[in-house]
């Protein structure tokens, strides 16, 4: 009997907790009441807060699940309306060991081990795969590469390649990614994706975007190659996010960039932020100047029944790229429920390609041999501002609130294409100093409203809805003149000038819920779109109007096997729709051997996208892979057609479908305590079917891209990174495009308790950035071969003003220079 008094006693001790739980007052059959509160910070080891990790409140008594709740954006929980009791609180998420706090006493203070009947659990901190390094002075770095439910999270601190660069530089050295020698960025072998600027969208074309922000006003890059219907849907291949840097501690700080390299490349930004009561104060400024030097050449050949035409250029093909910026915002902080932001950017920005191409034109038998000098210019420039108001209000459930979003963005500018043609002899000696001379001009003004309203809300102990309305509407110019000069007058020539008119009016209704079942995390989502959109063409007094309803689904099913295991299935329907200069079908001369015709009949292209996912933490390791199927109907695709005039016309049309199935694999691994290495394999299989003027031109290829990125972290602060990058060959509607790799070289040492920063780069070390293409039908053939004049040095600085720390944020918009609105 003695063996049993401590059991006994427990035994009573707990039976009488248990009673007063269900008694507080000590009257029989009252209900245990619901008044208990639990909150608490979730952070990774990294000290950043973990957004949707999941807070599971389970009985100690027998293991059974009561309630619960998801982190918010800050990483913070509150749970509401608890019973009183004794608990254990299971904090977890997909990639990190799950973080069990027990027991907690939710019982009035006095009461036997009582903590209180609201209780903060602190800092959560959430253990991760990163490794405390010995004799390296760098702990629980963040991944380059992070994953998360639904995207892949690039660390732009971690890229040392980047500093001084933009955003195309940091997406250079990312899975899934492909960027050309002239910064064109393709996601997953297509050029169709949308970009977000801390979640809202530019008016502007996504390369002239990426090709614009710097790289040291980013705190990171989201991939998102599957998004859920609460997302736009356009973009065939998926979303780039960008989340710009903003501090919101309290008092003033800053960070200043300046960056200088070979071959005129001048760069610098500023961002400062200052905080003080409820306010939150944001400013600064953004300059960029350089030029990008390269060579291209193309051979042409066009067979006659009777005549086969020659055509060879070679010449220097330089970029000049400037810009200059002005941001600033305030956060006004009402009360703990009520926020709003304003933000807005104003600034200047120009493109220009210079080229000065040395032509040989014959013909066999011999009619025609003719030699001369093309000096060309093309590009943009102008002006463009955005503004955004966002009011956010939390509602009485933790993770339920009330968004709304108004959002206005100008471009005000044009593009250019200005000519001069001088005849040379075959050594390429200007024989006639008075050249033949043409210009092409287009004013392009665009304007872009958006209001959108969003609303998220709990449901149960693990579910989540999101339900929203958004209206987009697009609006754009275009006035075309083209001129000829003569004899020193420019004449415009009415028959190749036109003006046309493009709106636009998206109305979207959006719902998602997302749950957990039989150990299963899904997330199932609707979006309903109407589009009202017309095509004005005031040269020919045509219009092509368009009226449509549009269905995406999205869907995700998400599995975690063990602690350091996971598994992801998902769907997701997007949308791909045409560009107004891909629609209107005025000629456009500017290249007089390549004449552009849009066509108003281009509809949408459908992308339905499939992926399943495995991710696997190791003690010094991560390793991911990624299979996935794309299958794109109505696919919109350049069309090259030669004319009776010896003029290939490129113009679009919708042929069936094409088809991507492949994998990536992505690995990161501490090989010594010193060298980390990351790196990626991508692999596909292409086919397109279609045909063009009854041509069967269906091809098929394999496609694959490795790359690979060393990082040498040393005692003294300094750091060395090597990566290089290959792209196997692929195949077009209409040809081949060739390999191209090259590698880049930084060193970065950090001065002063890291408030200063010293970077030195070495870009395209071994001066192999190029590529070629080749086009043929049964009536041409074409090959080109573009350069870009590598080994490039670059130097850059980093002074962060009191202590100024990177920390991820959703703050407000930020640039909208650049490219072509896209319309149905």
């Amino acid at each position: 009997m003695k063996n049993l008094r401590f059991p006994g006693i427990i035994f009573l001790i707990g039976f009488s907790l248990n009673i007063l739980a269900q008694h507080p007052g000590g009257g029989e059959g009252r209900q245990i009441p619901e008044i208990g509160i639990l909150s608490g910070t979730v952070y990774d080891g990294n000290n950043t807060p973990v957004e949707y990790a999941t807070v599971s409140i389970f009985s100690i008594r027998d293991n059974k699940l009561i309630t619960g709740g998801i982190t918010d954006a800050k990483g913070h929980f509150k749970i509401e309306k608890i019973k009183l009791g004794v608990y254990a609180v299971h904090v977890k998420f997909i990639g990190f060991n799950t973080k069990i706090i027990k027991p907690v006493y939710l019982l009035p203070k006095g009461r036997g081990k009582g903590q209180g009947v609201e209780q903060d659990l602190g800092k959560i901190v959430l253990e991760t795969s990163s490794v405390e390094m010995e004799a390296v002075n760098v702990v629980a770095d963040k991944a380059h590469v992070q994953y998360k439910i639904d995207k892949k999270v690039i660390n732009v601190s971690q890229d040392m390649n980047s500093a001084g660069g933009t955003a195309v530089d940091i997406l250079e050295n990312t899975p899934s990614i492909n960027v050309d020698i002239d910064g064109n960025v393709e996601l997953r072998g297509s050029t169709n994706f949308t970009v977000f600027i801390d979640g809202k969208p530019t008016v502007l074309a996504a390369n002239d975007i990426l090709q614009q922000i710097p790289a040291n006003s980013i705190e990171n890059i989201e991939i998102i190659t599957n998004p859920s219907a609460k997302f736009d849907p356009d973009g065939a291949a998926g979303i780039i996010n960008i989340i710009m840097k903003k501090k919101r501690s309290a008092g003033f700080n800053g960070v200043v960039n300046l960056s200088v390299g070979t071959q005129s490349r001048y760069k610098g930004n500023v961002l400062l932020n200052y905080k003080t009561g409820k306010f939150n104060f944001v400013a600064g400024m953004d300059y960029r100047d350089e030029m990008r030097y390269g060579t291209g050449m193309q051979d042409r050949i066009t067979y006659y029944p009777d005549t086969t035409y020659f055509m060879s250029y070679s010449g220097d093909r330089d970029m000049n790229i400037y810009g200059l910026g002005f941001q600033g915002g305030v956060d006004y902080y009402i009360n703990d429920n009520n926020t709003i932001s304003l933000s807005g950017r104003y600034g200047n920005r120009e493109f220009e390609r210079l080229s000065d191409s040395y032509y040989h034109e014959w013909t066999t038998p011999n009619s025609l041999d003719d030699y001369y000098l093309r000096d060309n210019a093309i590009g943009y420039s102008g002006t463009a501002y955005n503004i955004d108001l966002i009011y956010t209000l939390k509602l009485k459930k933790p993770n339920q609130k009330f968004e709304t979003l108004l959002y206005y963005s100008k471009w005000d500018g044009g593009r250019l294409d200005h000519q001069n043609k001088y005849i040379t002899d075959e050594e390429g000696n200007i024989v006639d100093n008075n050249p033949e001379k043409r210009k092409a001009d287009e004013l392009n003004p665009r304007e872009s409203y958006r209001y959108q309203f969003d609303y998220t809300s709990p449901v149960g102990v693990n579910g989540m809805i999101e339900a929203g309305w958004q209206g987009r509407l697009d609006y754009s110019n275009s006035d075309y003149v083209y001129s000829n000069d003569s004899s020193g007058i420019w004449i415009i020539d009415e028959v190749k000038t036109n003006s046309a008119k493009y709106s636009r009016n998206i109305q979207a209704v959006y719902g998602t819920f997302a749950n957990q079942i039989f150990g299963f995390d899904y997330k199932l989502g609707l979006r309903l779109e109407y589009t009202d959109r017309l095509i004005d063409q005031y040269t020919t007094n045509e219009k092509y109007p368009v009226n449509r309803f549009d269905y995406f689904p999205s869907a995700y099913i998400t599995r975690e096997l063990n602690k350091k295991q996971q598994v992801q299935l998902s769907y997701s329907r997007r949308i791909n729709r045409p560009r107004g200069r891909n629609l209107n079908p005025f000629p456009d001369y500017s290249d007089p051997f390549n004449v552009r015709v849009g066509n108003p009949a281009l509809e949408p292209e459908y992308v339905d996208s499939y992926e399943l996912n495995f991710q696997n933490r190791f003690k010094k390791s991560f390793v991911s892979v990624e299979a996935f199927y794309r299958r794109t109907s109505n696919i919109m695709t350049r069309v090259t057609v030669l004319g009776e005039d010896n003029v290939l016309y490129r113009t679009y049309d919708n042929l069936n479908y094409d088809n991507s199935l492949g994998a990536e694999f992505v690995a990161n691994h501490n090989l010594l305590k010193w060298w980390r290495l990351n790196g990626s394999l991508s692999t596909y299989y292409y086919s397109i079917i279609g045909k063009i003027e009854g041509v069967d031109i269906s091809e098929e290829s394999f496609n694959w891209r490795l790359r690979l990125n060393n990082t040498f972290s040393f005692k003294t602060n300094t750091r060395i990174q090597l990566t290089g990058f290959y792209t196997a060959p692929s195949v077009t509607a209409q040809g081949t495009r060739g390999a191209f790799y090259f590698a880049n070289l930084a060193l970065r040492q950090d001065l002063f308790k890291k408030k200063l920063s010293v970077t030195l780069q070495f870009q395209d070390m071994f001066n192999t950035m190029g590529h070629n293409f080749e086009s043929k039908t049964e009536d041409f053939y074409t090959y080109s071969e573009f350069t870009r004049q590598g080994q490039v040095v670059l130097l850059s600085l980093t002074y962060r003003i009191n202590n100024y720390k990177d920390k991820r944020n959703k703050s407000r918009g930020q640039d909208d220079f650049g490219g072509d609105m896209d319309m149905e």
